[in-house]
């Protein structure tokens, strides 16, 4: 049963209650077992012999008129804006260009190498990207993901490997 507002919704109006906005419902709960289940399934649905227990589905709405003082008669679409699954977080990269700065006691074993989702590409759709490797030495991946301002996308996987006399 799915009670509006402490109004139990009839039958014939059952298929009304996804027409509430969602801006108008303030909270929710399911009652399970609820107590005199038997007497309000009898209230809704007459002519049914009701069950000995069951579960209630309560809406509360702004209004607190029940269904047909919940739902707004408004004539527009409805927009919603979904925030952000996550925030986009910043990789690190190391610079070794200057070598006295460089602190080559520690070794280096990210286990990302790279990763920069702000890479623009030329007419042509070619970009160039560099990059200092680690020092782990054995087979890599590279996965390039791509998405086109008119919603092409891309993918590619280029594979490549890294002996020690490649990176002293």
């Amino acid at each position: 049963l799915v009670i509006v507002d402490g109004i139990p919704v009839d039958r014939y109006s059952f298929n009304l209650i996804q027409n509430i906005s969602v801006d108008e419902v303030t909270s929710f709960e399911v009652i399970d077992n609820a107590k005199n289940f038997a007497n309000l399934f009898q209230k809704v649905f007459p002519e049914t012999q009701p069950p000995p227990w069951g579960s209630i589905i309560a809406i509360y709405t702004r209004a607190g008129k029940g269904l047909f003082g919940a739902m707004k008669s408004k004539k527009s679409i409805n927009t919603i804006n979904i925030p952000v699954f996550s925030i986009e977080k910043e990789f690190y990269v190391p610079n070794y260009e200057n070598k006295y700065l460089v602190n080559t006691s520690e070794p280096d074993y990210r286990p990302t190498i790279f990763w920069n989702p702000h890479i623009k590409t030329d007419n042509d759709g070619k970009a160039e990207v560099s990059y200092f490797h680690s020092d782990n030495e054995g087979e890599f991946v590279v996965i390039l993901e791509s998405i086109s301002k008119d919603g092409r996308i891309g993918y590619k996987e280029l594979n490549y490997s890294v002996t020690k006399s490649e990176h002293n």
